[in-house]
């Protein structure tokens, strides 16, 4: 009998390659690394502490827990509040749902198709409440998964929060599209639901529940591409945006900047893009914003948004470890896992 060995080679990932140029933006050049990645064969995605979405740690260790092949610092965080938790400042989306809401900044999004968009949108939560009698209200939530600061709000937590809400106000908890618990006690966020948290300057809002009604959710879409953003799988936050359709589109006060180290200072930057390839392009540099621009505009991308910067400013390669080392803890990640 002849027995034949069929040898199969498998081989490992190709490295991700790391550029480093030195790029004219002006009356001067800086230096800047970045990596270029196809959306085809990498899945973006949010990755946060395991301790929850607002606590803080070390950058290389949330890409490793989420197996990241490529991760670089994500929207602007509450750095130098001395608190446990540090809310983030902008959107940010993971797995299809939402998970924290900012008022400020723009939003890259990726659909499960890997196309994107990178809009000024501005989203929020909202509902229906319906009694047993078919009486119907109206909800809403301007927060997501937000330690709140005060009486005035309406916010809606998941597990990416972690296990409890215990703050001041009436909390809803909801499953299977039923109110199963509405109490001023801590609850259990379900980890097949939400819960509502209404604080008290929202009365109106806290009479709306009652236990066994039927609670509805959807998501709010203004200032963006309403269709996209209901598909979107994935989206981070950041700002300001700074190229639309291969221009330099700078527009502070549209986003909510004013503060002159983003405006105009120089500093440490993470930036994101997308070149007319449809690929992901992920730098590090230093500069002004303007400066910034116009490097993305060099790096041949038609969209692009700066990340939170200074000493949050990190990118980090697998295998390779740190390309640019956050001088902080960080609070939010955009990672980059193979397919």
């Amino acid at each position: 009998m002849l027995t034949c060995v069929l040898a199969v080679s498998i081989l490992a990932a190709s490295p991700i390659r790391l550029d480093t140029q030195r790029v004219s933006v002006g009356a001067r050049k800086v230096n800047v690394q970045f990596v270029r990645l196809s959306l085809d064969e990498y899945a973006p995605d949010i990755a946060w502490p395991m301790a929850g979405l607002g606590f803080t740690d070390d950058m290389a260790a949330v890409a490793k827990a989420a197996r990241a092949a490529v991760a670089i610092n994500g929207c602007f965080f509450d750095a130098y509040l001395d608190t446990v938790r540090k809310n983030p400042n902008q959107n940010l989306i993971a797995g299809g749902r939402l998970l924290h809401i900012g008022g400020t900044g723009a939003t890259l999004g990726f659909d499960a198709e890997g196309k994107t968009r990178l809009e000024r949108v501005r989203l929020q939560y909202r509902g229906s409440v319906r009694k047993p009698n078919g009486r119907e209200s109206s909800w809403y939530a301007y927060r997501v998964n937000h330690t709140p600061t005060g009486a005035s709000y309406a916010g809606y937590y998941d597990r990416a929060y972690g296990g409890t809400v215990d703050f001041d106000g009436l909390k809803v908890v909801v499953v299977s599209g039923r109110a199963t618990h509405v109490t001023r006690d801590a609850v259990t966020i379900p980890s097949s639901g939400y819960v509502l948290l209404f604080g008290d300057a929202e009365a109106s809002l806290q009479r709306r529940f009652e236990v066994g009604d039927a609670v509805e959710i959807g998501l709010y879409v203004e200032d963006g591409t309403e269709e996209f953003w209901r598909r979107a799988v994935t989206g981070i936050g950041g700002g300001p945006k700074l190229v639309t359709r291969g221009a330099v589109d700078l527009r502070f006060e549209e986003e909510g900047f004013r503060d002159p180290k983003i405006t105009s200072a120089s500093g440490a930057r993470s930036l994101v893009g997308v070149d007319k390839e449809g690929r992901l392009v992920l730098a590090v540099s230093s500069g002004t914003i303007r400066e910034m621009a116009n490097l993305m505009l060099a790096l041949g991308c038609l969209e692009a948004m700066n990340l939170d910067g200074g000493a949050s400013s990190g990118l980090w390669i697998e295998g390779q470890g740190y390309v640019r080392k956050p001088g902080r803890l960080l609070n939010n990640l955009l990672v980059l896992r193979r397919r």
